[in-house]
């Protein structure tokens, strides 16, 4: 079947191109009904490709214009993903935008992982976990590529534990946290650029940081000296890791009892110089003198 282009009028070539084109309206009603009555394995219908350049009897480049691209076009706004729910999804939704997130990494191990960490967050949003392979090799650019670093900024977009835990079903979000960074440490080539570049990790306050606006809490720090320093707007939690949180830090970026000590006391000799200024902190002035009050009866 030639389907060849060149200046002169060929009839052969233009019939042939005919068929294609309607072969091709027959394709898409073939599509809409296999959608009408639930067709399984749709997917196995998005496997259009470019014909190989090495063959001379087709113009390349007026198969993909004509035939594959307005098919691929269909196929992308039409349900034909099986999520990991059981249902039929898009790629893209009516508005264009990604809808369906596929696995994506250079490691199969790592695809698996991502669908598995992802399937207690938005599994309406994925294949099925068969269907991972097919999905990841047919990898067109439209497509939604669920890598390490997309999840990252999926995390980072949450802006909160609080936001983030409403997502999350089945597991305790902290616990979810530390499976994500256990995967982010898997995909190597990309560690420091999520960890330094996203708010992914909870301070105590429950809200997103990056790593390197965090240090780690030795577990001496009073709860009450906590609430003090907040009192003096000096929130120690803000830049202390939630405790449920797994990373390891240097031994300079932890925070421990003596820091506290150190910090209230720099805050107390600023703000209680001025009457007028020290009115306002009366509340954590007082919150001090009860701790040393009962520390002292003990």
């Amino acid at each position: 079947v030639y389907l060849t282009s060149s200046e002169r009028v060929n009839p052969r070539i233009d019939e042939n191109k005919s068929i294609m084109s309607e072969a091709k309206s027959l394709y898409f009603k073939l599509l809409d009904f296999a959608v009408t009555n639930n067709w399984k394995n749709l997917h196995l219908l998005a496997q259009i490709k470019a014909i190989s350049e090495d063959y001379d009897w087709v113009d390349n480049n007026w198969y993909i214009k004509e035939i594959v691209n307005p098919i691929r076009e269909k196929l992308l706004h039409i349900p034909i993903v099986t999520n990991a729910s059981g249902n039929l999804i898009s790629i893209l939704n009516e508005e264009d935008k990604m809808y369906s997130w596929f696995p994506n990494s250079a490691s199969r191990e790592i695809r698996n992982e991502i669908w598995e960490i992802s399937n207690y967050w938005f599994p309406h949003r994925l294949p099925q976990f068969s269907d991972i392979e097919l999905w990841y090799r047919l990898n067109w650019k439209e497509s939604g590529k669920l890598t390490v670093e997309q999840l990252a900024i999926f995390v980072n977009h949450c802006k909160t534990l609080e936001n983030l835990s409403e997502g999350i079903k089945g597991i305790e979000v902290t616990e979810w946290l530390n499976k994500f960074y256990e995967l982010i440490k898997k995909e190597s080539k990309d560690f420091d650029t999520i960890i330094n570049k996203y708010a992914i990790f909870p301070n105590q306050n429950g809200n997103f940081k990056k790593i390197l606006q965090l240090k780690k809490d030795s577990g001496d720090i009073p709860i009450a000296f906590k609430d003090i320093l907040a009192l003096l707007e000096n929130d120690i939690r803000d830049e202390l890791l939630d405790k449920s949180i797994n990373y390891d830090f240097d031994p300079e970026n932890i925070r421990d009892k003596n820091y506290a000590v150190e910090t209230i006391t720099s805050e107390v000799n600023k703000k209680s110089i001025d009457r007028s200024i020290s009115k306002k902190y009366n509340e954590a002035f007082k919150k001090l003198l009860f701790w040393f009050n009962k520390d002292t009866s003990q």
